[in-house]
């Protein structure tokens, strides 16, 4: 345990807690590693204190840049009220150690939570969090942390440790939690009471534990919370927790029914789209790679044609128009007439998908593509200042100053306004592009999340 310390985060107004953990700590952890006490502007002998002076409201500043003077990369972080009463379990220890050298395990939480939504962890004697909008699956009171990991995770914003907290961004983490026997245990250790302080005062039962470990302490500056206090917050409280599990419960009812519902919309709207291959025969080496990558990534793909010249294709339905390249537009509009979908998902041979399509997204362009003047949307992401946002969020709507507002590499496109462009001339595919003649109608590109992801997706890279 080289590179493992303990932390203790505390503040000035706190300083009458720090002989308390000292003693505490070292009756029950005689042999214990390196120990940092983090506060404003005071300092405690018996502890390496580490000292910035920021206010409440810049406690995750205060903390990680305390942090970063930490050497060791594992810590015990633990707060200040935080009194250990009984003797470290070493052994188990051990293995939280060795837990937290998996790449994306962030922290154990050292509180016996006991919460039914997490799930079992292939190391015995802790599980992992499944569930973290009630239960606080980022939890800061007593825990073993990943130095740099923790750091991440308090530069979300800069504010207290209640808010950080109550925000919950796990940054994708894993966070594990203790079951059964605990590592380190501390006097009123039980969920919600804040150990032996509680919103500033102390709480009762701390008189009678210091009592027995034979120590003097002023409680007048503190004062108690008194008996009646825990009796009517615990009884809220609980009301509170069992209400918002109830809460919880209903959201993923209702979030798994909004899905059910996408995709029985998705289903149906798919009925009337295709997707179009447009290649040539000096590709076909492209066409099995195609389709060995829509298999994977698409598998319960629409209705597919391979459009090409004379060669045919044993994977998809395949149709033949023998023009050379100058007569593209001819071929490519012949060979459309014969397809029965009105809504084509137009993409070129080379576009190799290489993830999953995103079906949520494929439904709002579907709803877009609806719109009684829209031509096409565009299934590459790029960034023209021209364009302007769209009416649905998450695409962009081309402007007549947009930098190719007919593009052909990949997009989902209405049947007969594709066969209207290519009409124009008889030409090559380069030279629609370049010709840009919308035959005013609506073009979109899509925004942020892609729908469908091919290889070498990046502007001028196809």
């Amino acid at each position: 345990m080289n590179d493992f310390a303990i932390v203790i985060f505390s503040c000035d107004k706190n300083e009458e807690l720090w002989p308390i953990f000292d003693h505490c700590l070292n009756k029950y952890w005689p042999n214990h590693p390196q120990t940092y006490l983090l506060t404003e502007t005071l300092s405690y002998p018996n502890f390496q204190t580490i000292s910035l002076n920021y206010d409440l409201n810049s406690w995750t500043k205060r903390i990680r840049e305390s942090l970063s003077k930490v050497k060791e990369n594992k810590l015990l972080f633990i707060c200040d009220d935080c009194f250990i009463n009984k003797e470290i379990n070493e052994t188990k220890l051990k293995k939280a150690l060795k837990l937290l050298d998996r790449d994306n395990a962030a922290s154990i939480n050292l509180e016996i939570v006991n919460d039914p939504a997490d799930l079992d962890c292939d190391c015995k004697g802790f599980k992992i969090r499944k569930n973290p909008v009630n239960n606080y699956m980022l939890n800061l009171l007593c825990g073993i942390w990943n130095k740099d990991k923790l750091i991440d995770v308090l530069s979300s914003e800069n504010c207290s440790p209640w808010a950080l907290e109550h925000k919950q961004d796990h940054r994708g983490y894993d966070y594990y939690e203790v079951v059964d026997e605990k590592i380190v245990s501390w006097f009123n250790d039980s969920p919600c009471t804040g150990a032996a302080v509680h919103l500033g005062k102390w709480n009762d039962e701390t008189k009678d534990f210091i009592k027995s470990e034979k120590l003097s302490v002023d409680f007048s500056k503190k004062g108690f919370w008194g008996k009646h206090y825990w009796e009517k917050t615990n009884y809220l409280g609980q009301k509170i927790y069992l209400a918002e599990q109830e809460i919880e419960k209903e959201k993923r009812n209702i979030e798994h029914l909004k899905k059910e519902m996408e995709k029985v919309v998705i289903e149906e709207a798919l009925k009337d789209i295709a997707i179009v291959v447009f290649s040539c025969d000096k590709n076909e080496e492209l066409w099995p790679v195609f389709k060995h990558c829509l298999e994977k990534y698409w598998p319960n793909h629409p209705n597919t044609y391979l459009l090409t010249e004379t060669m045919k294709s044993k994977d998809f339905h395949t149709i033949t128009k023998n023009y050379d390249v100058s007569s593209w537009t001819k071929r490519i509009r012949e060979s459309i007439l014969e397809i029965p979908e009105k809504k084509l998902i137009f993409i070129c041979d080379d576009c190799f998908l290489n993830a999953p399509v995103n079906l949520s997204k494929l439904g709002e362009a579907i709803n877009l593509s609806n719109n009684s003047n829209t031509a096409s949307i565009n299934f590459e992401i790029l960034f023209d200042p021209a364009d302007i946002p769209a009416e649905k969020e998450g695409f962009r709507k081309k402007t007549e100053r947009t930098l190719h507002t007919v593009s052909l590499l990949c997009g989902l496109w209405n049947k007969d306004k594709l066969l209207n462009i290519l009409s124009i001339k008889d030409c090559s595919p380069w030279q629609v592009e370049q010709d840009d003649d919308d035959l005013g109608y609506d073009y979109y590109v899509t925004e942020h999340d892609k729908i469908l992801s091919w290889f070498r997706d990046g502007p001028g890279e196809n």
